[in-house]
């Protein structure tokens, strides 16, 4: 676990578009389209600052108002969205950009999970920074930094719901840095 960790913790050091795991598909402007199941289509258009998501059912869902525009601070265009199956539960979900911080670093989404009729999205309740998949383990890594130390949360899923498995934060130590883990079960209970 240690050697995820200190990839995790070296993020920072990427460019914003490497971060995106396999599993991801990354969504360069607006209008897009995604399929949460096989024969349901989702469509995500922007007017104005309003991010909309057009239903199977006909019916329209307000994803966003955004405040700014999908561009870092060095200018660099940024994916305005992500699609994958963020809960690993058979459905392709949406990760709408938010925003973006220390210096285009952390870049913000809010993220929606289809049910698995793939008809509805129900927003989750937390943003999310830089996420990243890992299909094979099932698991959503979301890391941001803060001054020179990073934070980093893996969420794992059971039954298609996220729950925060470990935390881990960047102290420092003398002229070097250790990272502090906190591991809880899907109760919440933390167990290490």
């Amino acid at each position: 676990m240690k050697k995820c960790w200190l990839v995790i913790a070296g993020i920072g050091g990427l460019s914003a578009n490497l971060a995106w795991a396999a599993g991801m598909q990354a969504q360069q402007a607006f209008p897009f389209q995604f399929k949460p199941v096989a024969g349901k289509q989702i469509a995500v258009s922007k007017t104005g600052n309003k991010v909309m998501a057009q239903l199977p059912n006909g019916k329209k869902q307000l994803l966003a108002t955004l405040e700014d525009d999908n561009a870092n601070a060095s200018g660099t265009e940024i994916a305005v969205a992500q699609v994958g199956d963020f809960n690993f539960d058979g459905t392709q979900d949406v990760a709408i950009q938010d925003g973006n911080g220390y210096g285009g670093v952390n870049i913000f989404y809010r993220l929606f999970l289809a049910d698995k009729t793939g008809s509805q999205l129900k927003e989750f309740a937390e943003a999310i920074s830089n996420p990243e998949l890992d299909v094979k383990r099932k698991t959503l890594t979301v890391a941001e930094r803060s001054g020179p130390r990073w934070f980093a949360t893996e969420y794992h899923s059971q039954n298609g719901k996220l729950y925060s498995a470990m935390k881990s934060e960047m102290l420092a130590l003398g002229d070097g840095a250790v990272n502090y883990l906190t591991f809880t079960d899907a109760g919440g209970k933390v167990t290490g």
